[in-house]
């Protein structure tokens, strides 16, 4: 996804790009610190779509998850 990110950031749809990445963020330690640095390129490039409500509801599930 890095890779794709790097190359051909112009010819992808950043909201399915972005639901993809954040699927990773529940995935082993080292494709979340891949995921959570392409979050901070897309927060840079698109922060429109970053700040949409799917990122938002991703964190929000985290909080969830760790209260319990």
């Amino acid at each position: 996804m890095h890779s794709i990110f790097e190359t051909c950031l112009k010819e992808i749809t950043i909201e399915p790009f972005l639901e993809r990445v954040i699927a990773g963020l529940s995935d082993e330690e080292e494709i979340k610190k891949i995921c959570y640095i392409l979050i901070v390129k897309l927060a840079q490039v698109a922060p429109d779509v970053v700040s949409t409500r799917s990122l938002l509801l991703f964190f929000q599930s985290l909080l969830i998850t760790t209260d319990n």
